[in-house]
């Protein structure tokens, strides 16, 4: 399956060991997570999540984000 273009695997994979997370800075208790994917000639992607009363991620959504800038020491 292919969101936005994006495997699901690199989604995981994101999810699993994102590059940095950081919380929405406009909605309460969501997170972004980021990371590079393969699909997207290794430019950035955001994955916007939150948690349920589980503790498992639940995607609201996805995209390569150009404007991404990691903080520093990560590349």
């Amino acid at each position: 399956m292919l969101l936005r273009g994006i495997s699901e695997g690199s989604v995981h994979a994101i999810l699993d060991a994102p590059a940095w997370t950081e919380p929405d800075p406009s909605r309460a208790g969501i997170m972004r997570a980021f990371g590079k994917a393969p699909e997207t000639g290794d430019h950035w992607v955001r994955v916007v999540f939150r948690f349920d009363g589980n503790g498992d991620k639940i995607v609201i959504t996805l995209h390569p984000d150009r404007r991404a800038r990691p903080p520093a020491g990560v590349n």
